[in-house]
């Protein structure tokens, strides 16, 4: 067991050996690399999550040794050591792949006809969402039973929620609209 745990660290040393040189050639992406159901925190290097892997792997080590160590533990633990090595693995091999993948067409390349266009779409969501809190009000207020009050106020609850997003929405997009006329972009 102890063999074992001693290939794995000395695997995982390679590893951030690896993470390194490619952090260095590479540098920072935008955003986290990683979710936090995987590496902890939101490195946008691949050597700190490396670093993640070996910190673990060492933990286990010590508990093996202070007989510390439950099947448990070990078990659940191994499962996530495998998908970090994996996940860092894939990133360093799919890079080439990704950059050789179309840039999607972002937000900052929309034209200002085509922002024009989502909010006359998004006016048109607002109205009808305004239309259909109203009617669930309307309903909540004729219903007799408990069951159906609390399901329509549910569904009040929920049809107001989309409703602040789709507003929400609009405003993003009139801050967007305006910053492109500022700019005289067309």
């Amino acid at each position: 067991m102890n063999k074992a745990l001693n290939q794995l660290l000395a695997r995982i040393s390679t590893l951030v050996t690896r993470c390194a040189d490619y952090d260095a050639q590479h540098g920072e992406t935008p955003r986290p690399r990683f979710d936090n159901h995987l590496f902890q925190g939101q490195s946008k290097l691949l050597e700190p999550c490396a670093k993640m892997v070996q910190n673990l792997c060492q933990q286990l080590s010590k508990e093996y040794e202070a007989g510390k160590l439950t099947e448990q533990r070990l078990s659940y633990s191994c499962e996530r050591i495998i998908a970090q090595i994996s996940a860092l693995e894939r990133e360093m091999v799919t890079t080439k792949l990704r950059a050789q993948e179309p840039k999607p067409y972002g937000h900052w390349q929309t034209s200002i006809h085509e922002l024009y266009q989502q909010f006359a779409q998004h006016q048109d969501w607002e109205r009808r969402l305004q239309m259909l809190v109203q009617e669930k009000q309307v309903a909540l207020a004729q219903a007799h039973s408990l069951a159906h009050q609390q399901q329509l106020q549910q569904q009040v609850i929920a049809a107001e929620g989309r409703l602040a997003r789709c507003q929400a929405a609009m405003k993003k997009l009139e801050l967007r609209i305006q910053h492109q006329e500022q700019k005289g972009v067309h």
